[in-house]
């Protein structure tokens, strides 16, 4: 089965480049963008037609791995819209999905549901 490879480097390039790379999906060419005043990288990434995704892992065709419970997995044909965040020197992703063929309208709302994203400082 294909693994993402465990050899990722910190940054935000680097996991951009990394998704890009994957052979079974279409990623859009990063872009810098931004959410609530930090930078980062936008891109968009598609499953193909006619992927069997019963031949997958249960939790479908695995994206990416981010340590434990840090896994992201399509079940269906869709596409992901990442942005790819330096939080104070840390690797934050924001993820909103819409299934294949999605309305202008839903992309639309989960498009603004990420961009309506306020950080917050963790309580201690």
């Amino acid at each position: 089965a294909d693994r993402p490879s465990p050899r990722l480097g910190p940054t935000v390039e680097d996991l951009a480049e990394a998704l890009a790379a994957q052979k079974r999906t279409t990623t859009t060419e990063p872009v810098r963008a931004g959410l609530d005043g930090y930078r980062g990288l936008y891109l968009e990434l598609t499953t193909p037609e006619g992927q069997d995704f019963k031949a997958c892992s249960p939790d479908g065709m695995l994206i990416f791995e981010a340590g434990p419970g840090g896994e992201r997995g399509l079940e269906f044909p869709a596409t992901d819209r990442y942005w790819i965040l330096d939080i104070e020197g840390r690797r934050v992703v924001v993820s909103a999905m819409t299934p294949a063929g999605a309305r202008s309208e839903s992309v639309e709302r989960v498009t603004d549901v990420a961009e309506a994203i306020t950080f917050v400082e963790a309580a201690p």
